[in-house]
């Protein structure tokens, strides 16, 4: 027995789409057979039943409603499938044998359009990573809004960087060659789900030669020197194979894909995973909410391309002066210009996802409720324009420009399509009255058939004097002419016998047959009417795709700058001057900008300075919950929001150009690389030792303190000598470790500093206030007290630690830094010469007096 011919139709297809779940179309349902039919009966819960296929047994099938297709798309791409969709391309009366069908689309994680499917927030990335030997291409595109970037790793830790800027991306797809796909199986950041599986592609698309014709035929160039790309061989052959599977998934040309960005670290300033998990930029730490995020309070973006543009500059903060200046530019004068920052809110309010809108009308899936709301966005351009024109800074004058008139597109959109349009096309009714005269007349037909019936009706009883004649009609004759037999002999000429009856004649009038070839035909030919004028619509959008992307990035960055605006004048933030890399670090009464925010305490700033000759390593002491990790994070998110092109939360604050900003603060999670909490920590060390230079900025939070006590501070000592006397890299060091504050003196760069608490009643209270010099004690034991430690346990534990500082452990390994009496008369001494007195509070002279008493007491 053979298969059917339908079935046999069905498997041809099913062959070339072995990776995806087949959506076989059959009238209104999207049908799948044999294999597919059983998985998918079981993923989405459909009933499984069987159709004879010309085989002994019948094929398992299942199958969904083509209007719910949607939605059971989006539950197969969310637990990691492919779907391809294989539609009717001809009518079942208009084929002689079968109905020719094809696969229009395959849909993946990367290649969602739905906006249902879709985080208007965030980009929905996919990534294509070539790899040969020790070097890697790395490609990532948005096929909604057009974006494309490109990169290449060349050095030695080229595979650590990929996996670091994937994991940083969330791309929500991955393709990649031969050589990496078996490697990325074993993957502990895939086995975890911290990243999707590796897909693999077609060998031959990885190929230099094809990559470059690929490219040059995607952006209509005969070379790629314009995106710097000549010499980039990886990333010319990633980017080569991203674009030819999406045009071997989408089944078209991606029109919006029109510029390649080259991404280079040193045009940025680099915040690897770690750093923008342990700083809390786009999630928190404790359950992974934006709530509570830097993201979260920098976010007052209106529209979703300046939101998926901040996150951007969150995690890929600039590294250059003149362009972090030409933002802080713009930044400044929507801050002094209270009337022209409230209008932009006000104006962008009335702009929809201009950049998706122009991705849906590459994509043919633009509707016309989306085209409404692409009119209605574009038509706010010369409102924006007005309010920009009398500024100054270079880059509003330069958003201005770019707000290309395209009265041309709205007004098209304003003329041709109704208001508030059904939202999909297929019952038709969307095109406005007036637009094509034809329509016009065809459903002034349809809906006034029976006016029209009953005119001609009127007109023939006048013209025949036939008082009972009468227009009827029935399924089979249509419309006719009804004349009882008395009358039979006043019937004109003109009139055509159509059916006899006992009592009367039927006939049937030129004049007759057209109005019901009209009325009947009118909702058809409506329907193809505006299909056909919607279809032009969309090509005389598709014409202008360039300009809309040009126009929605520049509303974006408008946005973003309106965004910054408002957040620095909400929360008295200061304009951060940026200085060459080789300048110090200072800001004055800095802040936390998210802890300040919801905080239930008051929040007290502190200053910072570093430099880079003595006073470039802070070693910061005190208790836990004293605020040593907000004051070290604070650094770190102004250092970011600085090079973003933000104010930032501070009196003042200058900021010197920063390579990389590293972090290792906490008890990092093991699964992401299979290894103890210990082993994490000495690899994120190890990290920052290996990539860290002169121009970085180190966070340390507690190093070597997963291990023994005296090989942690082993470890921490050397790590701190290493940090300052060979990469001379700005260091917040914060440690329990308090033998480390006698480095001071001793290590060239080192200086001690504490967070500030007071002791009363037996307990402490926190002052968050910090400032020079070592703390005197640990105070773990009174913290242990307030988190509601029993007090017969903290009572037996003072009594231990005075036993442990009595046997003075410290002197049988450390006897060289012993010296105790000498060394803090010292550090009093260096304090004391360093305080300005006519910058010193009341209150901060007593706190400082009060802890060179201590030190000098003993």
């Amino acid at each position: 027995m053979a298969l059917s011919p339908m079935m046999q139709q069905y498997m041809q297809t099913k062959e070339k789409y072995k990776d995806c779940f087949l959506f076989y179309r059959l009238g209104d349902f999207y049908e799948m057979f044999f294999d597919d039919a059983i998985k998918a009966s079981k993923l989405l819960d459909l009933t499984l039943t069987g159709r004879d296929c010309g085989l002994s047994e019948r094929a398992p099938m299942c199958g969904i409603p083509y209007h719910a297709a949607d939605t059971y798309i989006a539950k197969l791409v969310e637990l990691g499938e492919k779907v391809a969709i294989c539609e009717q391309l001809s009518l079942p009366e208009e084929s002689k044998g079968l109905v020719e069908r094809d696969v229009i689309r395959v849909v993946s994680a990367g290649t969602l359009i739905d906006d249902n499917q879709l985080d208007e927030k965030k980009n929905n990335f996919i990534a294509c990573i070539y790899k040969a030997k020790d070097n890697y291409g790395l490609c990532y595109a948005d096929i909604t809004t057009g974006d494309f970037f490109v990169c290449e790793y060349l050095c030695d830790n080229s595979f650590e960087n990929v996996l670091d800027n994937l994991i940083r991306l969330a791309p929500a797809e991955i393709i990649t060659n031969s050589e990496l796909y078996d490697i990325a199986k074993e993957l502990p950041i895939v086995k975890h789900n911290i990243l999707p599986k590796f897909n693999l592609y077609n060998e031959w698309t990885f190929n230099k030669n094809s990559a470059e014709k690929i490219l040059k035929e995607q952006f209509n160039l005969l070379s790629l020197d314009a995106f710097e790309l000549s010499d980039k061989t990886y990333a010319i052959i990633s980017a080569g194979a991203l674009i030819e599977y999406l045009k071997e998934t989408q089944k078209h040309s991606i029109k919006n894909i029109n510029t390649i960005k080259l991404l280079k670290d040193n045009d940025y300033l680099v915040i690897d995973f770690n750093a923008v998990r342990n700083l809390e930029l786009i999630k928190t730490l404790r359950d992974g909410n934006k709530y509570g995020s830097l993201l979260w309070l920098m976010d007052k973006t209106i529209t979703g391309m300046g939101a998926r543009m901040l996150n951007n500059w969150l995690l890929n903060p600039l590294n250059n002066k003149e362009q972090i200046n030409f933002r802080l530019d713009g930044v400044e004068e929507i801050y002094n210009n209270t009337l022209v920052r409230q209008g932009l809110k006000d104006s962008l309010k009335a702009v929809k996802d201009i950049e998706r809108l122009s991705g849906k009308v590459s994509n043919n899936n633009i509707n016309p409720r989306d085209c409404i709301a692409l009119g209605v966005s574009l038509s706010v351009i010369p409102s924006l324009k007005f309010q920009l024109s009398g500024m100054t800074s270079n880059i509003i004058k330069d958003i201005n420009s770019n707000l290309l008139d395209l009265s041309d597109v709205y007004k098209l959109i304003e003329k041709s399509i109704l208001e508030n349009p059904p939202a999909n096309t297929k019952d038709g009714g969307y095109i406005k009255k007036g637009f094509n005269k034809e329509l016009d007349e065809l459903r002034e037909i349809g809906l006034n058939g029976k006016n029209i019936i009953a005119e001609i009706e009127k007109k023939e009883r006048e013209k025949t004097d036939i008082k009972n004649l009468k227009i009827g009609f029935n399924r089979i004759f249509g419309y006719y002419i009804e004349i009882t037999n008395s009358f039979k002999e006043l019937v004109p000429y003109r009139y055509t016998r159509r059916q006899t009856l006992a009592n009367a004649e039927r006939y049937i009038t030129e004049e007759l047959k057209e109005t019901e070839e009209k009325i009947l035909g009118s909702e058809e030919k409506c329907l193809k009417i505006e299909a056909i004028l919607f279809n032009e619509i969309k090509e005389f959008l598709m014409s202008k795709i360039s300009d809309i992307q040009k126009v929605a990035k520049s509303i974006g960055l408008l946005d973003c700058l309106v965004s910054l605006s408002i957040l620095a004048k909400e929360n008295n933030y200061c304009r951060p001057e940026i200085t060459n890399s080789d300048r110090n670090l200072n800001i004055v009464d800095g802040r936390h900008p998210v802890v300040e925010m919801i905080s239930k305490e008051k929040f007290v700033p502190n200053d910072t300075f570093i430099n880079n000759s003595d006073n470039r390593t802070m070693i910061i002491t005190g208790p836990n919950m004293a605020g040593k990790s907000t004051y070290m994070r604070q650094i770190a998110l102004i250092t970011i929001m600085s090079h973003m092109g933000s104010y930032v939360p501070a009196k003042s604050a200058e900021i010197p150009l920063t390579d990389r900003i590293f972090t290792r603060i906490g008890a990092s999670d093991n699964l992401i690389y299979d290894q103890s909490t210990f082993m994490v920590e000495m690899t994120e060390v190890a990290a920052i030792l290996l990539n860290a230079t002169k121009n970085s900025l180190l966070i340390l939070d507690e190093v070597g303190r997963g291990t023994s006590t005296f090989d942690g501070l082993s470890i921490a000592w050397a790590v701190l000598e290493y940090i300052t006397q060979k990469l001379y890299a700005k260091t917040l060091f914060a440690t329990h470790y308090h033998e480390l504050t006698e480095l001071e003196g001793k290590i060239d760069g080192v200086k001690n500093y504490k967070i500030t608490v007071k002791e009363y009643n037996g307990t402490i209270i926190f002052l968050r206030k910090i400032m020079r010099g070592g703390a005197n004690k640990s105070f773990g034991i009174e913290v242990a007290s307030l988190a509601g430690v029993p007090k017969d346990i903290t009572n037996r534990a003072k009594e231990i630690l005075k036993q442990l500082e009595k046997s003075d452990i410290t002197a049988k390994y450390y006897p060289e830094i012993k010296e105790e009496s000498v060394i803090k008369i010292s550090e009093a001494e260096k304090i004391l010469k360093e305080i300005n007195i006519e910058n010193v509070s009341p209150m901060q002279a007593f706190n400082v007096l009060s802890d060179l008493i201590e030190k000098v007491k003993g």
